[in-house]
C-alpha cells in the first residue's frame, strides 16, 4: 500500500499545482507589474502547467503499472494453480480413443472455500449420439458438473 500512499501524495501535488497555475494565470495581467516581474511570472506558469502535464502522465503510468501488477499476480497464481491440479497419475488410466458410453458416477463437487457441495452423488450416463443439456437455476452462472469431470487427456 505505499504504492497508493505515493499516488495519493503526487495527486495532491497535482492539485496544488493546478491552483497556483490559476493564480498565477490570472494575477499575470496585473497592471501593476513591471515587464520583468509579467515575463517571470508567465514563464512560472508554463513551467507549472508543464509539471501538471507531466505528473498526469506519471500518475497514469503508475496506475497502469499496479494495474498490471495485480493482472501478472492473478496469472502466476492461476499457472501455479494449473500446474498443481495438471499433474498426470503415476499410473495413468488408458482412455479409449472411440467410446460409446460415457459414464460418471457418484460425482461430487465442491468449490474451493465452500462448506456445501455443489454436486452431491450425480451420476450420468451419455451414450453416442445423445445430446446433454445442463441447466442451473437462473442468474446461478456456469454449472459445475463439467468442470469436475476429468478431462480425456491431459491440456
Amino acid at each position: 500500500m505505499a504504492l497508493l500512499g505515493r499516488v495519493r501524495r503526487i495527486a495532491s501535488l497535482a492539485r496544488r499545482l493546478v491552483a497556483a497555475s490559476r493564480h498565477w494565470t490570472t494575477h499575470t495581467s496585473n497592471p501593476g507589474c513591471t515587464e520583468a516581474t509579467s515575463r517571470k511570472r508567465r514563464t512560472a506558469v508554463i513551467a507549472v502547467q508543464t509539471s501538471r502535464i507531466l505528473l498526469n502522465g506519471l500518475v497514469t503510468g503508475v496506475n497502469t503499472t499496479y494495474k498490471t501488477g495485480l493482472y501478472l499476480g492473478d496469472w502466476a497464481t492461476f499457472l501455479t494453480d494449473a500446474e498443481r491440479r495438471t499433474r498426470p497419475p503415476a499410473a495413468p488410466v488408458p482412455v479409449p480413443a472411440d467410446p460409446s458410453v460415457i459414464r460418471a458416477t457418484n460425482v461430487t463437487f465442491r468449490y474451493p472455500g465452500s462448506e456445501l457441495p455443489a454436486l452431491h452423488n450425480v451420476s450420468v450416463t451419455i451414450r453416442r449420439g445423445e445430446v446433454l443439456a445442463i441447466v442451473g437455476a437462473n442468474g446461478s452462472g456456469d454449472p459445475p458438473s463439467p468442470s469436475s469431470t476429468p478431462p480425456r487427456r491431459a491440456p
